[in-house]
């Protein structure tokens, strides 16, 4: 019997977000990007290692000690994308500089021939990082909305409630919120 062969079909949906095997099924597809840039050399030296891509599940960042050294690490992770036959959105890209010069004006840096924003601020993993001279983490936002869950819990149970009561729901909401974004 010889090969045998069925019609052609083509896939129109990608997997189920939080499908049990989401997960899987995009770290084996994204690996080489990490692979490739790590081996690139353009990161930045930290703890003795070249860093240059920090990722979570779909979130990405790119870090270089040069605006051209960025450039490259777009190249690569944009060839393995068209590989994947994914794009990056420009959109919800930005570009940040972190150093004494970090006021500077630069060349334009392109993800997908499109200019990235230039931002002063960027939010990875729920946390919100402010730059300039050096990278600083801001949790004013973290901080209002515990106090936000604090005065809702004290305004519905008030002084009635023990403190044990209180801290239990202090612990299981508003430190959520820390946790949860």
């Amino acid at each position: 019997m010889g090969p045998l062969f069925c019609q052609n079909w083509s896939v129109t949906t990608g997997v189920r977000q939080g499908g049990v095997l989401s997960p899987v099924l995009f770290a084996v597809h994204v690996n080489d990007i990490i692979t490739r840039v790590e081996g690139s050399g353009y990161g930045c030296e930290i703890a003795g290692k070249c860093v240059g891509i920090l990722m979570y599940a779909d979130d990405l960042l790119l870090i270089s000690a040069t605006c051209n050294g960025l450039c490259r690490l777009i190249e690569i992770c944009e060839q393995e994308m068209a590989w994947l036959d994914m794009q990056f959105n420009a959109r919800k890209s930005c570009m940040v500089r972190c150093e004494p010069r970090y006021n500077k004006e630069c060349a334009d840096i392109l993800l997908n021939g499109v200019p990235l924003i230039r931002g002063k601020t960027f939010k990875y993993l729920g946390i919100l990082f402010e730059v300039g001279r050096k990278l600083k983490v801001s949790l004013a936002a973290k901080r209002m909305k515990f106090f936000r869950a604090f005065n809702y819990i004290y305004g519905c149970v008030g002084a009635t409630a023990s403190h044990m009561v209180l801290c239990h729901l202090l612990k299981r909401s508003a430190c959520q919120s820390y946790s949860t974004g």
